[in-house]
This record gives structure tokens, C-alpha cells and sequence, in this order.
């Protein structure tokens, strides 16, 4: 009976982690969507619109992301894969989060306006942990 209240509690902190990296995945992107919507030749209320719709799709995904984690990781406990199928998903979402987050930095390097190596550290270190999650993924 232990072990079960136990794995509850470690399949809900691992799920809230999920859900934590999945909302910095939706805000994230959407802050790259609305980079691209800012340098677009659209006017003022199709930016808004195009953004506002953005948004509900990324929103729909990321709710999507929410119920299947839980699913598949509710399935896992008894089978005891929990932690893999918690590092592949992590490390999927700490690969997203990077790119998204070199992007904008690869495009201040490519206008030639200098660059501020700190900005590299968030990147590399989610590229960094997604390698590991994966690792950890692949192993079991």
C-alpha cells in the first residue's frame, strides 16, 4: 500500500514538471511567433489576430501535452518506465526551449548587431540537460 501513495506522489511531481516545461515551451514560442508577427508586412489587426490565434493553437498543444503525460505516465507506474518516459518528454521540451531561445540570438548575429555570449548560456545549458534526460531516456 506504501508503494503506491509513493508512486502517486512521484507521478504527480513528475507530471507537474512536465507542465511546468510545457508552459515555458507555450511561452516561449509564442514570444517567437509574436517576433516574427513584429517584423511581418501585416497591419496592426491581423498581427493581432494572426497572434491572438497563435496563441490558442500553442494553448491547445500544450493542454493536449498535459492529459497525455498524464495518461502515459499513470500507465507507467505500474510498469515501472515512469522515469524513462519522463526523460524522453523532458528532453523533447528542454530541446524546444533551447532552439526557441537561440533563435532570436542567431538572428541578432546574422543583422550583424554584436552579441552578448551570456545569452548562449540558457541555451546550451537546456541543450546540456536534454542530452541527459535523453540519455537517461534511452538507458531505463
Amino acid at each position: 500500500m506504501k508503494t503506491k501513495w509513493t508512486n502517486g506522489i512521484l507521478l504527480y511531481l513528475l507530471w507537474s514538471i512536465t507542465t511546468i516545461l510545457g508552459f515555458l515551451c507555450l511561452t516561449t514560442a509564442n514570444n517567437l511567433s509574436l517576433l516574427g508577427l513584429s517584423s511581418s508586412s501585416l497591419n496592426r489587426w491581423e498581427a493581432s489576430l494572426m497572434a491572438q490565434f497563435i496563441f490558442l493553437v500553442l494553448g491547445l498543444l500544450w493542454f493536449s501535452l498535459v492529459i497525455v503525460a498524464e495518461s502515459r505516465y499513470r500507465k507507467s507506474v505500474t510498469r515501472t518506465a515512469l522515469w524513462r518516459r519522463f526523460s524522453l518528454v523532458s528532453s523533447i521540451e528542454l530541446f524546444f526551449l533551447s532552439g526557441a531561445q537561440l533563435i532570436p540570438v542567431l538572428v541578432v548575429i546574422k543583422l550583424g548587431l554584436g552579441i552578448n555570449w551570456w545569452s548562449l548560456l540558457l541555451p546550451a545549458t537546456e541543450i546540456v540537460g536534454g542530452v541527459m534526460f535523453l540519455e537517461q531516456g534511452k538507458s531505463g
